[in-house]
């Protein structure tokens, strides 16, 4: 059902909600509007109750975004110049067509850098490199007894917020993964956090 003190005075909230009820395949067996126009009630099977809720939560309450997720192959000049118009263009996507972006992988004839949950497109070239030297420590690791350290340099010390969590997240999969990681940086206070989170697993060297 639907509720609102207002509904009486807003033509077209029932055709909204039937329509994109219908538009889900969600079939309606019954309707009921009451007196008071406050409210309009509707019945539909059980095993289609939560997609209900769920669709018209999303389309009365919610801003909604069509999300396409992107792997891009080929990261030359191509390819990032794809990324920063995707960048740039995200503000009109969203409030134009409504369009939400979200690129999930990005890859070169070298390395990859894949994110479920998106690629920040700020830093995605430092996200790339430091993916690669992940990736090859963590393939050598087992020909070393998996021992073998891990040393990020000071090249993403002075790098702002955004870049420094991209980079601490990526440090902590690879901490989780096993791997031993030394960190050498002239801000050894911005790995706080990370380092007590890990424990041993990560060196802080000023």
């Amino acid at each position: 059902a639907l509720v609102g003190e207002q509904m009486k005075s807003h033509p077209g909230i029932s055709g909204k909600m039937f329509g994109v009820l219908g538009r889900n395949g969600i079939n309606v067996r019954a309707i009921a509007q009451g007196s008071s126009e406050k409210n309009i009630s509707a019945v539909v099977a059980t095993k289609d109750v939560r997609k209900a809720i769920n669709v018209l939560h999303e389309e009365f309450f919610e801003t909604t975004y069509k999300q396409v997720n992107v792997y891009v192959a080929g990261a030359g000049n191509v390819g990032s110049k794809l990324l920063d118009q995707i960048k740039k263009q995200v503000p009109y996507l969203q409030a134009t067509l409504r369009l939400q972006i979200n690129i999930v992988g990005i890859a070169n004839s070298k390395k990859q850098l894949i994110n479920a949950e998106g690629i920040d497109l700020t830093n995605w070239r430092e996200q790339l490199a430091a993916a690669l030297r992940l990736a090859i420590a963590e393939v050598l690791q087992p020909a070393y007894d998996d021992c073998l350290p891990l040393i990020f340099d000071d090249a993403f010390a002075n790098s702002d917020q955004q870049r420094l969590q991209a980079l601490q997240q990526m440090l902590r999969r690879g901490a989780n993964h096993g791997m031993q990681l030394i960190l050498l940086s002239c801000n050894p206070n911005d790995y706080q956090a990370l380092a007590a989170e890990l424990g041993s697993e990560i060196a802080l060297a000023a």
